[in-house]
């Protein structure tokens, strides 16, 4: 989910993380004191609690701008409250009682439910536990099929269509996008991620990457790192694609790395093939053109050119590019030294 989490104000918000990013730039206008009764200069000023735990960042955005800050001062929850509510202040409120400024302001139009206080991980696992629900349910009336929804989490600015079909043990964090009619899970993690119509993704993690219509994978597939599968591709068992486009109706279906490669339609991948693209200090693209056959435990060394309808036979080290509708073949040839095992003497225990 996307959090932000205040841990104190001593630091001046440099243990404040939206996913890894201090927010001290959006902060900088502004003094942090830790006490209302510090608030002395002309001008507003953000009062931040220990431990105050926010749904996603646009609720600091939207604290900070509420109104233009041209009517309240930040709003906050006191420092040591045990109260979970609103309270909005300006300089010439300083001095008054926190009470009288809660009945005050208690209508000023900002949702107390987008922040909770916290005092230990157990309450925070509460927090995270009532929010995930939230969230779900609102998916759920709007048309989104959760099943199982007690093990599924899901961002509060992640995008989910009406007629999605969210299965068991599945995270959806970031600004994932899901269109209508697919299928994410059992068991998926999804960051960033853009999956497209009629999609299915099973066991899977795929990070900051785009999954075409009609595709389908998994199980136990990783796309990760600006990786665009094409329409109706088929990303199998333990296969591992990074930084890449793929085109559509390519199969790759088992034991197989893809890195940094510019894939064509109608490529077909043999189990366990690799393109190499690190040499140990320099990464370099494959270009793969369309209707390539690659056959099993294939190794093709980058910087390297596969054009349309080549074939490259199971076992073979490509290093050198191939022009369109060649046949590679890249292995040493097997001798056979007929009884010769016996030399040897293994035996199986």
């Amino acid at each position: 989910m996307n959090y932000l989490l205040v841990k104190n104000v001593d630091d001046k918000f440099n243990n404040i993380n939206i996913l890894g990013t201090t927010v001290k730039d959006i902060c900088k206008d502004f003094t942090i004191v830790e006490s209302i009764n510090d608030i002395k200069d002309d001008g507003y000023t953000v009062i931040i609690p220990n431990n105050v735990y926010f749904m996603n960042e646009d609720a600091i955005l939207e604290v900070i701008e509420y109104y233009n800050m041209r009517k309240f001062g930040f709003t906050y929850v006191f420092k040591g409250s045990t109260k979970l509510g609103v309270y909005v202040i300006d300089n010439s409120l300083a001095n008054k009682d926190i009470n009288e400024l809660e009945a005050k302001y208690s209508d000023c139009g900002f949702s107390s439910n987008k922040f909770y206080i916290f005092s230990d991980l157990y309450e925070l696992s509460i927090i995270e536990d009532e929010i995930r629900k939230q969230i779900n349910k609102r998916l759920m009336i709007n048309g989104v099929r959760i099943e199982n929804p007690d093990t599924v989490s899901i961002s509060p600015i992640a995008k989910i269509d009406a007629g999605v079909t969210i299965r068991k043990g599945t995270i959806i964090t970031g600004k994932t996008i899901i269109k209508s009619g697919a299928v994410i899970g059992p068991d998926s993690e999804l960051k960033d991620a853009y999956i497209d119509e009629n999609a299915l993704v099973r066991q899977s993690v795929i990070y900051d990457s785009k999954v075409g219509k009609g595709s389908q994978i998994g199980p136990f597939t990783h796309l990760r790192m600006n990786t665009v599968t094409g329409e109706n591709d088929r990303i199998g068992n333990f296969v591992e694609i990074k930084n890449s486009i793929i085109g559509n109706k390519t199969n790759v279906s088992h034991l197989t790395y893809v890195g940094d490669t510019d894939c064509g339609s109608g490529v077909n991948f043999g189990c366990g093939t690799v393109t190499v693209n690190y040499d140990g200090k320099n990464k370099f693209r494959t270009t793969i053109g369309d209707n390539v056959f690659i056959g099993c435990n294939s190794n093709l060394i980058a910087p390297i050119k596969i054009e349309s309808g080549s074939f490259i036979a199971a076992g073979s080290t490509i290093t050198d590019s191939l022009e369109a509708d060649d046949f590679a073949i890249a292995r040493a040839r097997q001798y056979t030294k007929r009884g010769y095992a016996k030399k040897f003497g293994y035996k199986k225990v």
